[in-house]
């Protein structure tokens, strides 16, 4: 590994540890060894995901996975979900590939990740342009009136000084019913009407 590449990902692991430490919206922790490389994301927010009878449902607790190839930051980090999350950029089953970001530079951070899947996990962001989830992408062109499905924001708090490691724990999971996938499914009400 290159001195500047180890130097940025170190930075980076410091960044993330001081931005989301205290965050109930997120829990951020590092897989492998130092310089990580990779780093598992459990976010606590609304988002939605399909119930066994293929029934959009709001969930509360989404794992994702975030690698660091040899090329990062030249090229973005691979994400994939280890959780059932249903939305038109991330792949329909646990393990594939989120599209997040199309236009990725190396000025970019892992913080800047964190957020926006934080936001495409509310449904604050999401692109039907090219789905990786054409279900999904369908399904959410025709219950636009209930985004976003979650208002939380994924605040970044960085100090002068870097704290310790401690991270929040994060809440168990909750669930609430959601308008069917199907072709058959109108407009429904607001998703301020759901219980979450």
């Amino acid at each position: 590994m290159n001195g500047a590449r180890e130097a940025r990902l170190r930075n980076e692991a410091a960044l993330l540890r001081a931005a989301f430490s205290a965050s109930p919206a997120v829990e951020v922790t590092p897989v492998g060894w130092d310089p990580f490389e990779a780093y598992r994301l459990v976010y606590s927010v609304p988002g939605v995901a399909l119930e066994q009878r293929a029934q959009p449902t709001l969930s509360m607790r989404h794992s994702l996975l975030v690698e660091l190839g040899p090329a990062y930051p030249r090229l973005a980090p691979r994400v994939v979900t280890e959780s059932a999350v249903f939305h038109p950029n991330l792949g329909a089953r646990v393990g594939d590939a989120v599209v997040f970001d199309r236009e990725w530079t190396a000025a970019r951070t892992l913080i800047d990740v964190v957020v926006r899947i934080g936001q495409m996990l509310q449904y604050q962001a999401f692109d039907l342009a090219e789905p990786a989830n054409a279900v999904a992408a369908r399904w959410a062109r025709r219950n636009e009136g209930v985004f976003p499905v979650g208002d939380v924001d994924i605040d970044v708090h960085i100090p002068d000084e870097l704290p310790a490691d401690r991270s929040a724990p994060a809440p168990g999971p909750a669930s609430s019913v959601l308008p069917a996938a199907g072709p058959e499914v109108a407009r429904t009400a607001p998703v301020s009407d759901l219980q979450v």
